[in-house]
Protein backbone atom coordinates (compact mmCIF):
# COMPACT_ATOMS: atom_id res chain seq x y z
CA UNK A 1 0.00 0.00 0.00
CA UNK A 2 1.11 3.54 -0.56
CA UNK A 3 1.06 6.07 1.77
CA UNK A 4 1.64 9.59 0.58
CA UNK A 5 2.40 11.29 3.93
CA UNK A 6 1.00 15.44 3.88
CA UNK A 7 3.95 17.62 3.56
CA UNK A 8 1.80 20.85 3.07
CA UNK A 9 0.91 21.30 7.26
CA UNK A 10 2.92 24.21 7.47
CA UNK A 11 5.72 23.68 4.78
CA UNK A 12 6.82 25.44 1.86
CA UNK A 13 7.62 22.31 -0.40
CA UNK A 14 4.33 22.22 -1.65
CA UNK A 15 6.02 20.02 -4.81
CA UNK A 16 7.76 16.77 -2.69
CA UNK A 17 4.47 15.22 -2.68
CA UNK A 18 4.58 15.37 -6.89
CA UNK A 19 7.87 15.05 -7.01
CA UNK A 20 7.70 12.02 -4.53
CA UNK A 21 4.93 10.66 -6.61
CA UNK A 22 6.50 10.70 -9.81
CA UNK A 23 9.92 8.73 -8.88
CA UNK A 24 7.76 6.13 -7.11
CA UNK A 25 6.45 5.46 -10.62
CA UNK A 26 9.95 5.07 -12.24
CA UNK A 27 10.70 2.89 -9.76
CA UNK A 28 7.98 0.43 -9.79
CA UNK A 29 8.95 -0.29 -13.56
CA UNK A 30 12.59 -1.08 -12.25
CA UNK A 31 12.18 -2.47 -8.92
CA UNK A 32 15.28 -2.89 -6.58
CA UNK A 33 16.39 -2.73 -3.58
CA UNK A 34 17.99 0.28 -2.31
CA UNK A 35 21.33 0.74 -1.03
CA UNK A 36 23.24 2.99 1.11
CA UNK A 37 24.59 5.08 -1.78
CA UNK A 38 20.99 5.41 -3.53
CA UNK A 39 19.80 8.64 -5.07
CA UNK A 40 17.96 10.50 -2.11
CA UNK A 41 14.91 10.74 -4.19
CA UNK A 42 14.73 7.12 -4.31
CA UNK A 43 14.96 5.79 -0.91
CA UNK A 44 12.71 9.00 0.42
CA UNK A 45 10.21 7.29 -1.97
CA UNK A 46 10.65 3.86 -0.50
CA UNK A 47 10.10 5.25 3.21
CA UNK A 48 6.94 7.17 2.15
CA UNK A 49 5.32 3.83 0.63
CA UNK A 50 6.43 2.01 3.82
CA UNK A 51 3.76 2.71 6.64
CA UNK A 52 6.42 2.69 9.46
CA UNK A 53 8.77 4.75 7.81
CA UNK A 54 6.00 7.12 6.76
CA UNK A 55 4.46 7.29 10.12
CA UNK A 56 8.05 8.65 11.41
CA UNK A 57 8.44 10.68 8.54
CA UNK A 58 5.60 13.13 8.97
CA UNK A 59 6.45 15.12 12.28
CA UNK A 60 10.02 15.18 11.30
CA UNK A 61 9.12 16.88 7.99
CA UNK A 62 6.70 18.90 9.74
CA UNK A 63 8.96 20.09 12.84
CA UNK A 64 12.32 20.86 10.14
CA UNK A 65 10.47 22.53 7.33
CA UNK A 66 11.59 25.90 6.79
CA UNK A 67 8.80 28.02 7.70
CA UNK A 68 7.83 26.73 10.96
CA UNK A 69 11.63 25.30 12.23
CA UNK A 70 12.61 25.38 15.93
CA UNK A 71 16.06 23.95 16.97
CA UNK A 72 14.96 21.83 20.01
CA UNK A 73 11.90 20.92 18.70
CA UNK A 74 13.75 19.74 15.09
CA UNK A 75 16.27 17.94 17.10
CA UNK A 76 14.04 15.97 18.76
CA UNK A 77 11.88 14.69 16.08
CA UNK A 78 15.39 14.11 14.04
CA UNK A 79 16.48 11.98 17.23
CA UNK A 80 13.09 10.30 17.46
CA UNK A 81 12.90 9.66 13.32
CA UNK A 82 16.22 7.67 12.85
CA UNK A 83 16.19 6.06 16.52
CA UNK A 84 13.09 4.41 15.38
CA UNK A 85 13.63 3.11 11.92
CA UNK A 86 15.50 -0.31 11.62
CA UNK A 87 19.00 0.53 11.04
CA UNK A 88 19.62 -0.72 7.47
CA UNK A 89 16.67 1.81 6.84
CA UNK A 90 18.06 4.91 9.09
CA UNK A 91 21.13 4.23 6.95
CA UNK A 92 20.07 4.39 3.72
CA UNK A 93 18.54 7.59 4.53
CA UNK A 94 21.36 8.56 6.28
CA UNK A 95 24.00 8.10 3.32
CA UNK A 96 22.03 8.62 0.13
CA UNK A 97 23.97 10.39 -2.22
CA UNK A 98 22.66 12.82 -5.09
CA UNK A 99 24.00 14.01 -8.23
CA UNK A 100 25.03 17.86 -8.24
CA UNK A 101 22.73 18.23 -10.58
CA UNK A 102 19.68 17.15 -9.59
CA UNK A 103 17.86 19.99 -7.70
CA UNK A 104 14.82 17.54 -6.67
CA UNK A 105 17.43 15.04 -4.82
CA UNK A 106 19.55 17.70 -3.26
CA UNK A 107 16.33 18.90 -1.73
CA UNK A 108 15.09 15.44 -0.39
CA UNK A 109 18.58 15.56 0.41
CA UNK A 110 18.68 18.41 2.59
CA UNK A 111 15.51 17.52 4.68
CA UNK A 112 17.17 14.14 5.22
CA UNK A 113 20.45 14.97 6.33
CA UNK A 114 19.92 17.92 8.15
CA UNK A 115 19.24 17.55 12.15
CA UNK A 116 18.87 21.63 12.61
CA UNK A 117 17.23 24.99 11.35
CA UNK A 118 20.02 25.34 9.09
CA UNK A 119 18.46 28.45 7.26
CA UNK A 120 17.77 30.26 10.92
CA UNK A 121 21.45 30.06 12.59
CA UNK A 122 24.57 31.37 12.06
CA UNK A 123 27.21 28.43 12.01
CA UNK A 124 29.47 28.22 14.71
CA UNK A 125 32.76 27.04 15.37
CA UNK A 126 32.99 23.01 15.78
CA UNK A 127 35.31 23.25 18.62
CA UNK A 128 32.37 25.62 20.39
CA UNK A 129 29.90 23.13 19.39
CA UNK A 130 31.70 20.54 20.95
CA UNK A 131 32.15 22.32 24.06
CA UNK A 132 28.56 23.02 23.84
CA UNK A 133 27.70 19.03 23.31
CA UNK A 134 29.72 18.30 26.30
CA UNK A 135 27.85 19.83 28.91
CA UNK A 136 24.94 18.04 27.73
CA UNK A 137 24.67 14.88 29.42
CA UNK A 138 23.05 12.90 26.47
CA UNK A 139 24.99 14.46 23.37
CA UNK A 140 28.26 13.67 25.35
CA UNK A 141 27.24 10.36 25.67
CA UNK A 142 26.38 10.14 21.95
CA UNK A 143 29.96 11.55 21.08
CA UNK A 144 31.67 9.29 23.33
CA UNK A 145 30.06 6.38 22.24
CA UNK A 146 30.75 7.16 18.77
CA UNK A 147 34.21 7.63 19.50
CA UNK A 148 34.30 4.31 21.02
CA UNK A 149 33.13 2.46 18.11
CA UNK A 150 34.58 4.13 15.87
CA UNK A 151 38.29 5.60 16.42
CA UNK A 152 39.15 3.25 20.40
CA UNK A 153 38.54 0.17 22.45
CA UNK A 154 34.53 -0.72 22.59
CA UNK A 155 35.67 -1.49 26.82
CA UNK A 156 37.16 2.07 26.57
CA UNK A 157 35.52 4.73 29.18
CA UNK A 158 36.09 7.95 28.26
CA UNK A 159 33.78 9.78 31.12
CA UNK A 160 36.78 11.79 32.61
CA UNK A 161 38.06 12.65 29.81
CA UNK A 162 38.31 16.80 28.50
CA UNK A 163 37.24 17.77 25.49
CA UNK A 164 40.39 18.49 24.16
CA UNK A 165 41.58 15.20 25.19
CA UNK A 166 38.58 13.66 23.40
CA UNK A 167 39.57 15.41 20.72
CA UNK A 168 43.24 13.57 20.15
CA UNK A 169 41.53 10.72 20.04
CA UNK A 170 40.40 11.43 16.35
CA UNK A 171 42.78 9.45 14.20
CA UNK A 172 42.07 8.58 10.77
CA UNK A 173 44.33 5.75 11.03
CA UNK A 174 41.95 3.88 12.96
CA UNK A 175 38.85 5.14 11.82
CA UNK A 176 36.20 1.58 11.15
CA UNK A 177 34.25 3.14 8.37
CA UNK A 178 33.51 -0.43 7.07
CA UNK A 179 32.20 -1.18 10.72
CA UNK A 180 28.26 -2.30 11.68
CA UNK A 181 28.60 -0.28 15.56
CA UNK A 182 30.40 2.50 14.15
CA UNK A 183 27.79 2.79 11.80
CA UNK A 184 25.21 2.85 14.09
CA UNK A 185 27.09 5.04 16.31
CA UNK A 186 27.24 7.76 13.44
CA UNK A 187 23.39 7.75 12.80
CA UNK A 188 22.74 7.94 16.60
CA UNK A 189 24.67 11.72 16.63
CA UNK A 190 21.40 12.90 14.66
CA UNK A 191 19.14 15.03 16.25
CA UNK A 192 22.42 16.24 18.63
CA UNK A 193 24.46 19.12 18.40
CA UNK A 194 27.17 17.06 16.60
CA UNK A 195 24.96 17.57 13.31
CA UNK A 196 24.60 21.30 13.54
CA UNK A 197 26.85 23.17 11.35
CA UNK A 198 29.96 24.19 11.66
CA UNK A 199 33.07 25.52 10.54
CA UNK A 200 36.87 26.37 10.84
CA UNK A 201 37.34 29.63 9.73
CA UNK A 202 39.30 31.85 11.63
CA UNK A 203 41.10 29.33 13.50
CA UNK A 204 44.96 28.82 13.38
CA UNK A 205 47.57 26.22 13.97
CA UNK A 206 46.66 23.22 16.24
CA UNK A 207 42.88 24.70 16.67
CA UNK A 208 42.38 24.53 12.97
CA UNK A 209 43.66 21.07 12.57
CA UNK A 210 41.62 19.73 14.81
CA UNK A 211 38.28 21.57 14.28
CA UNK A 212 38.88 20.40 10.17
CA UNK A 213 39.71 16.95 11.86
CA UNK A 214 36.29 17.14 14.27
CA UNK A 215 34.00 18.54 11.19
CA UNK A 216 35.48 15.55 9.00
CA UNK A 217 34.66 12.78 11.62
CA UNK A 218 31.10 13.74 12.66
CA UNK A 219 29.64 15.50 9.80
CA UNK A 220 31.28 14.04 6.85
CA UNK A 221 28.87 11.19 5.81
CA UNK A 222 31.23 10.48 2.14
CA UNK A 223 33.95 8.56 4.85
CA UNK A 224 31.25 5.55 4.97
CA UNK A 225 31.07 5.78 1.42
CA UNK A 226 34.40 6.12 -0.16
CA UNK A 227 37.68 4.69 1.45
CA UNK A 228 37.18 5.75 4.94
CA UNK A 229 37.94 8.57 6.66
CA UNK A 230 41.91 8.47 5.85
CA UNK A 231 40.58 9.62 2.02
CA UNK A 232 39.29 12.55 3.22
CA UNK A 233 41.89 14.09 5.05
CA UNK A 234 45.04 12.94 2.97
CA UNK A 235 44.14 13.70 -0.06
CA UNK A 236 45.97 14.74 -2.67
CA UNK A 237 46.96 17.53 -4.67
CA UNK A 238 45.63 15.88 -8.22
CA UNK A 239 41.83 16.48 -6.82
CA UNK A 240 42.94 19.95 -6.89
CA UNK A 241 42.94 21.21 -3.44
CA UNK A 242 45.19 20.51 -0.25
CA UNK A 243 43.00 19.78 2.71
CA UNK A 244 43.77 22.70 5.35
CA UNK A 245 45.19 19.88 7.72
CA UNK A 246 48.36 19.78 5.46
CA UNK A 247 49.05 23.53 5.25
CA UNK A 248 48.77 23.56 9.10
CA UNK A 249 51.21 20.85 9.30
CA UNK A 250 53.43 22.54 7.19
CA UNK A 251 53.23 25.74 8.80
CA UNK A 252 53.85 24.50 11.94
CA UNK A 253 57.09 22.55 10.24
CA UNK A 254 57.99 26.26 8.93
CA UNK A 255 57.79 27.75 12.70
CA UNK A 256 60.01 24.63 14.19
CA UNK A 257 62.45 24.96 11.41
CA UNK A 258 61.89 28.62 11.89
CA UNK A 259 62.84 28.90 15.72
CA UNK A 260 65.69 26.01 15.67
CA UNK A 261 67.29 27.92 12.92
CA UNK A 262 67.16 30.90 15.59
CA UNK A 263 68.52 28.99 18.09
CA UNK A 264 71.40 27.98 15.99
CA UNK A 265 71.87 31.55 15.22
CA UNK A 266 71.99 32.85 18.31
CA UNK A 267 74.57 30.04 19.72
CA UNK A 268 77.08 30.72 17.15
CA UNK A 269 76.79 34.47 17.75
CA UNK A 270 78.05 33.42 21.55
CA UNK A 271 80.56 31.78 20.33
CA UNK A 272 81.84 34.08 17.84
CA UNK A 273 81.85 37.10 20.78
CA UNK A 274 83.40 34.32 23.03
CA UNK A 275 86.00 33.41 21.07
CA UNK A 276 86.78 37.11 19.74
CA UNK A 277 87.30 38.42 23.64
CA UNK A 278 89.61 35.40 24.20
CA UNK A 279 91.72 36.32 21.26
CA UNK A 280 91.96 39.93 22.63
CA UNK A 281 92.49 38.59 25.97
CA UNK A 282 95.55 35.94 25.05
CA UNK A 283 97.18 39.10 22.64
CA UNK A 284 96.80 41.61 25.81
CA UNK A 285 98.60 39.09 27.91
CA UNK A 286 101.40 38.22 25.27
CA UNK A 287 101.92 42.09 25.21
CA UNK A 288 102.48 41.94 28.51
CA UNK A 289 104.54 39.48 29.03
CA UNK A 290 106.95 40.78 25.87
CA UNK A 291 107.37 44.60 25.92
CA UNK A 292 107.77 45.87 22.72
CA UNK A 293 111.28 46.73 21.65
CA UNK A 294 110.76 50.54 21.57
CA UNK A 295 109.59 50.66 24.92
CA UNK A 296 113.07 48.74 26.11
CA UNK A 297 114.81 51.18 24.26
CA UNK A 298 113.13 54.01 26.36
CA UNK A 299 113.56 52.40 29.80
CA UNK A 300 116.97 52.13 29.07
CA UNK A 301 118.04 55.53 28.00
CA UNK A 302 116.86 56.98 30.99
CA UNK A 303 118.77 55.27 32.93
Amino acid sequence: MFIVCDFSAGSSRVTLKEKLSVANQQMSRRPREPRSDSSCLQVMTRCVGDEVCNRQLVPFVQSCSETQCEGSSCRLATRSFFTGLPQNTAEMLMFCQCEEADQDCRDVQNILQSSSCSANQTPWNCLEMLESCSAERLCRQTFEGFLSKCFGSEEASFSGYSTRELLHLIDADFFRSGDKECRKAFVATMGSPLQSPCTCHGLHHENSYRCNMLKQAVQNRTQFRLNGFRREVHSTQQHGFKPEQSRVRFSDQFWYFLAYATVVLIILIVVTIVLHKLRAMHSLSKKKRFPSFSEDSTKSLDL
